[in-house]
């Protein structure tokens, strides 16, 4: 016969019941997640960062209305440009539509910023008269105040 064992018994847990009804007191509370730790591999890549709102496919209709009055008679600039040229008029000219649908948005409307915004994108077409660049930025602007 073996030995007894004189030790105590391993203990047996029995599973806890949850009650039938909570009390009506203790107002619930959501579970809280905690993000699961960075392994070593999420830690060595850089962080992505988000992209602007201005490449999402979905642009709102005033955006979409902003550039096409900032599009009108700039079509045979752009043309002419060299392709890297291209690329840069276009993200600054995104980037001004932006601003100034952003601009547009306030209650209180600062047409001088709206100019000079227009005007510093247009500076980006070589061999174009200032006093042309200064007109085709009011016109723009007054067809935006107009449109809004």
């Amino acid at each position: 016969m073996p030995p007894a064992e004189t030790g105590p018994a391993p203990r047996q847990e029995m599973p806890a019941q949850a009650p039938e009804r909570a009390p009506a007191e203790a107002p619930s509370r959501p579970e809280t997640v905690l993000p699961a730790p960075e392994t070593a591999a999420e830690q060595a890549q850089p962080a992505v960062t988000a992209q602007p709102a201005m490449t999402s496919p979905e642009k709102s209709e005033s955006l979409r209305r902003i550039e096409s009055i900032l599009e009108e008679d700039v079509a045979d600039f752009y043309m002419t440009m060299p392709p890297d040229k291209q690329a840069e008029f276009k993200r600054v000219g995104e980037e001004t539509a932006t601003k100034i649908d952003r601009l547009l948005a306030q209650a209180k409307v600062h047409v001088k910023k709206i100019i000079d915004l227009i005007t510093r994108w247009l500076r980006l077409i070589p061999h174009v008269n200032t006093y042309f660049l200064e007109q085709e930025a009011k016109i723009k602007t007054d067809k935006l105040l107009k449109n809004r």
